[in-house]
């Protein structure tokens, strides 16, 4: 019988799984044995057996996949299961043909349960979300009518209505799991909340009922007793308190204190004015409320921000979905003259940029040049040669070469026209003149006389004047004034200014550089619609008043701007100027006559018509507000990259908060943020990594790593070196606060914290040992090679301390003193003594050849542990009898005689973790060989053979060879810090294989170039073949299978 359940399962594995047109699988199974009697129908049995199995396994793969396709649908996945299953049955006859069809119909209903119960639970959510929704919008509403006084109309009364039924609700579904008393407790909650809402709406009322004289005291002891104090009201502490403050900010402005008001209502403005930066839909009546307020309140200054800012408004709209640089390119679409230019100040960068860097010489007017376009070469030692031909220089050569040239041509310069003059005159027209005076070899005159005046728009005309490469002059002309200027003798005759403002006079250099966006196209487009800027000034006006009527002066590029206005509009406006300044001039008036200090009204006015003889100041305003614009919805992208990006429409919506408790979850979050970093990596440019994680999220994930219990955060952790790629793990390191949070758990003395941080520190050094030192530093990787190599003698919780300990400032001391103490023992104990201790030889100390090109690594790292291990002790007792006893003890959970390694002594001896089998562990030399064989011949390795065929041994001296330690080939296993991280991380070890070829030549072995071979044994298959040699030598299988004590006798199963 076991011969022929054999013969079926060699036939079996030549069936093939084909697929019907309609999809269904078939198993085709190729001609069957001819077998009688009991043994046949053994035979048969288990071909029919394996044929099902074959059926089930494509069934169970085909019926997942119309699961998953019908999440939500249980019908329509049961119809199409059923539609499956009857074409299966009616290709597949007979009781084979009905045998697939009832396990694929038990499978059909399992899933069919599964998606029932889900649809459920779905459709319970839905109609518990729909309802908390309706409660959330009707409670704003009736919140805003409380707060109006509107309590007794009748969209009060409905609505409050509709409320109590929306929460009645919630106790008519015993799914949503809502208590009688949890909901009486939220609509108590509610009515207070009410309550608390119309009596700051009656604020207004109480104060003007209690007269002048108590209307404040009258009105704010009411909020006292009826909200701050009041037991009835059902409400949290923070909800009291801003139901109070509410009404004593009310009461601040009917009190009079309009002043203190205004500043208070800065802070709403800004956020206004912050979602208006930020791109956010505001509705036009909001924008109304917010500048009617504050124009009551006097505060112009808001006014007229957010006015400027209504103008520009629409810009941001435009540029949703835009990149940041086709944002600014859509402010300047022409790039025609007066378009804002990048102002260079450096004047290095200038001069690469104009003169271009050349390794060999090049005639040019009147000498060989090189470098950076110069005749001269600076070499290492600080001499300088002049440039010949056939020479060749490096790109070093011409860095020292342009550094003292420009020095010289600076100094030069400065020699002309004082030190003062040059700084006073600024880094754009320093990088100018001296890139000037790298190309002429001196500063002409004409350009030292203009930069003595100190303007910079003079030494920008003489620049551009000057005939020598008149597209490089304008460029540097440009350079100082910000703006692009034509190149060309025509305009080399113009005298240059700054480009003209709405109302003629130009805006000046410094004014370009500081906000460039006063010269976009869009700005300049706002400023001239004389219908919106004429409303704007109707709102300022009246504002500026009430600041006046209040007491204090406005600012007075405020009024300067209402001047600029008033020229342009002296019917509309010219009234509104003429009784501003009256009641400025006699507000200062009534201040000196009642002895106090003189207000500076005159002082106010003087300034303010200033200011109005300059450039545009609502220009100027304008081009804040679109800088604002640009600058805000820019950083936004660092602060808030996945809300920004969903604002511009480039994903739908940021991903799912990451939750590091969670792993469904959190996988799901860095799946959508690796979706969401590749969308603004498409848009933004560099790599999709860089983008993968916001702000937030790196500090939420630094958080929960400090605060987390040990087991979560190890899963975390481990989740994260699984879960990210190479590139983004690097990319998160960036962030102080993650790898400061991963040194932390390496640090916190929680073992399983402190494993998973070395673990996730492990992976990182193999990736990019140069990235890693440079984010964690050298100690961190001293602590990690101490923290693997402890593990192999001791548990974790006993390497924790002892590392604890090592960075404890306070036992330095006493430890420092303990290992001077041992340093006449550690000098006793050679490495040869200690090899001793063992039955076996290390490379380089005895038998056959070194396997490493540095063989005393070997004796180094047995010496290092032994050393390690002795203080360890030596520090508790001070006795170095007992210390070396301990430390030669430990040493055998580490090092240990290979005979899968020819007999050597080595560290991580795989013996030690890998199972015999059969009572043997000859099937690692057996693999090793094999695997060796295979990779050195990939690799164009000539292996010496012997006579047989085999690799011979490691050639070695008569007086060196002990029996049984020679290697079955020219071949070593070389154990390293991967296989010490393998092993503190759980995993079977994996070796490096250097081998010696016919030549004798040392190589190591390598699957890719620069990839080294990593040698990991597998017991599967040889414990498989005993296994297979057991069963074949039982007289009966079955008995085997039922019989446990049978199964425990045979070796390595």
């Amino acid at each position: 019988m076991p011969l022929a359940q054999r013969q079926a399962a060699d036939d079996l594995s030549k069936a093939v799984v084909t697929r019907n047109p309609d999809g269904t699988p078939n198993v085709t199974t190729p001609g069957q044995s001819f077998i009688l009697g009991r043994a046949g129908k053994a035979y048969q049995g288990a071909i029919e057996a394996g044929t099902t199995a074959r059926y089930q396994t494509a069934m169970q793969g085909d019926l997942a996949k119309m699961a998953t396709d019908h999440v939500g649908d249980p019908q329509g996945f049961k119809q199409a299961a059923d539609d499956y299953l009857t074409s299966m049955r009616s290709k597949t006859p007979g009781q084979l043909g009905e045998a697939v069809f009832q396990d694929g119909s038990r499978l059909a209903g399992q899933h069919y349960v599964g998606l029932v119960d889900h649809k459920a639970s779905l459709d319970v959510y839905n109609a518990h979300q729909a309802i908390t929704t309706q409660i959330e919008d009707k409670t704003n509403q009736l919140q805003a009518l409380a707060r109006q006084g509107g309590t007794g109309t009748p969209d009060y009364v409905q609505g409050h209505a509709q409320l109590m039924g929306y929460y009645d609700q919630l106790g008519t579904n015993p799914a949503f799991k809502m208590s009688a008393e949890k909901i009486a407790s939220e609509k108590a909650r509610a009515e207070s909340l009410f309550s608390g809402e119309a009596i700051v709406g009656h604020v207004d009322s109480t104060f003007n009922r209690s007269g002048p004289g108590g209307g404040r005291a009258a009105a704010q002891k009411t909020l006292e007793d009826e909200i701050l104090n009041n037991p009835k009201l059902n409400m949290p502490e923070n909800e009291r308190n801003r139901l109070y403050n509410l009404g004593m900010h009310r009461l601040q402005y009917l009190s009079g204190e309009q002043k203190a008001q205004a500043d208070a209502n800065k802070g709403a403005v800004t956020e206004v004015l912050d979602a208006i930066h930020k791109g956010q839909s505001i509705p036009d009546n909001m924008l109304d409320q917010v500048i009617t307020r504050a124009q009551n309140l006097g505060d112009s200054e808001s006014v007229e921000r957010l006015q400027s800012a209504r103008a520009i408004y629409g810009l941001g709209k435009s540029a949703n979905g835009l990149t940041p640089e086709q944002t600014f390119n859509s402010h300047f679409p022409n790039g025609a003259p007066g378009a804002p230019v990048a102002v260079q100040n450096s004047t290095a960068d200038m001069i690469r940029h104009f003169e271009g860097f050349r390794t060999t010489p090049y005639w040019d007017v009147n000498h060989y040049r090189v470098g950076y376009g110069s005749d001269t070469v600076t070499k290492p030692d600080g001499s300088v040669i002049s440039v010949t031909p056939g020479m060749a220089i490096t790109k070093e050569d011409a860095e020292r070469d342009l550094t003292r040239r420009t020095q010289l041509s600076q100094a030069d310069i400065q020699n002309h026209i004082g030190m003062d003059t040059w700084n006073k005159l600024g880094p754009a027209s320093q990088a100018s003149m001296t890139s000037v005076a790298y190309n002429y070899g001196h500063l002409p005159d004409q350009v030292v006389q203009a930069a003595q005046s100190g303007d910079p728009a003079a030494v920008a005309q003489a620049i551009a004047s000057l005939p020598a490469n008149p597209k490089r002059r304008a460029q540097e002309a440009g350079n100082i004034l910000g703006y692009a200027v034509p190149a060309g003798s025509n305009f080399a005759n113009k005298t240059l200014t700054m480009p003209a403002s709405a109302n003629g006079v130009p805006f000046t250099a410094a004014q370009i550089h500081e906000n460039p966006f006063l010269l976009s196209d869009q700005v300049r487009m706002a400023i001239s619609d004389d219908r919106a800027t004429l409303d704007a000034a109707k709102q300022i006006a009246p504002a500026v008043e009430a600041n006046v009527r209040a007491g204090y002066d406005p600012d007075p590029t405020t009024l300067a701007n209402l001047y600029q206005f008033a020229q342009k509009h002296p019917k509309e406006l010219g009234e509104h100027v003429q009784n501003i300044e009256a009641m400025i001039q006699g507000n200062a008036l009534a201040d000196r006559a009642s002895g106090m200090p003189g207000a500076q009204g005159q002082a106010v006015i003087d300034e303010a018509k200033r200011q109005a003889g300059g450039a545009s100041i609502w220009q100027q305003k304008l081009a804040e507000q679109a800088q604002a614009q640009f600058t805000k919805r820019t950083q936004a992208l660092q602060s808030d990259p996945f809300g920004e990006a969903a604002r511009r429409e480039w994903i739908a919506k940021p991903p799912i908060p990451l939750n590091p408790a969670d792993g469904n979850a959190f996988s799901q979050g860095l799946t959508e943020r690796r979706y969401a970093g590749s969308v603004m990596a498409s848009k933004l440019g560099g790599a999709p990594e860089n983008y993968m994680f916001s702000p937030v999220d790196k500090r939420g994930m630094a958080n929960f790593m400090a605060s987390g219990d040990g087991a979560g955060v190890q899963n975390f952790v481990n989740g994260l070196v699984t879960g990210l790629k190479p590139q983004e793990m690097a990319a998160l390191m960036q962030s102080k606060d993650v790898s400061g949070a991963i040194q932390g758990l390496a640090r916190s003395g929680d073992p399983a914290k402190m494993g998973a941080a070395y673990s996730a520190m492990d992976t990182m050094q193999r990736q990019n040992d140069v990235a890693f030192k440079k984010e964690f530093g050298e100690s961190a990787s001293k602590d990690l090679f101490l923290w693997q190599n402890k593990l192999a003698y001791e548990p974790p919780d006993q390497v924790a301390k002892d590392i604890q300990r090592l960075n404890d400032p306070s036992r330095h001391g006493a430890d420092v003193k303990m290992d001077e103490a041992a340093k006449p023992a550690l000098a006793a104990a050679t490495p040869a003594k200690i090899v001793g201790k063992f039955g076996g030889w290390l490379p380089g100390t005895g038998v056959g050849s070194p396997v490493s090109d540095a063989p005393s690594q070997q004796l180094q790292a047995l010496k290092s542990d032994y050393d390690m291990l002795f203080k360890d002790s030596f520090r508790d007792h001070g006795d170095a009898s007992l210390a070396d006893k301990y430390a030669t003890q430990e040493l055998q959970k580490k090092w240990g005689v290979s005979s899968s390694n020819g007999g050597r002594l080595m560290q991580y001896p795989p013996e030690k973790y890998y199972p015999p089998v059969g009572g043997s562990t000859s099937y690692i030399a057996e693999q090793l060989h094999a695997d060796v064989r295979k990779v050195a011949g990939d690799q164009g390795i000539m292996m010496p053979l012997d006579e047989a065929g085999n690799m011979a041994p490691i050639p070695v001296t008569g007086d060196q060879q002990r029996a049984g330690n020679i290697a079955g080939g020219a071949h070593a296993l070389v154990a390293d810090q991967a296989t010490q991280a393998d092993i503190a991380a759980g995993r079977p070890p994996s070796y490096q294989v250097i081998v010696t070829d016919a030549k004798g030549q040392f190589h190591r072995l390598e699957t890719a170039p620069g990839q080294p071979m990593r040698f990991r044994a597998d017991p599967a298959a040889p414990q498989a073949a005993a296994r297979a040699k057991f069963d074949a030598q039982r007289p009966d299988a079955t008995l085997f299978d039922a019989n446990p004590a049978m199964r425990a006798a045979v070796p390595g199963l």
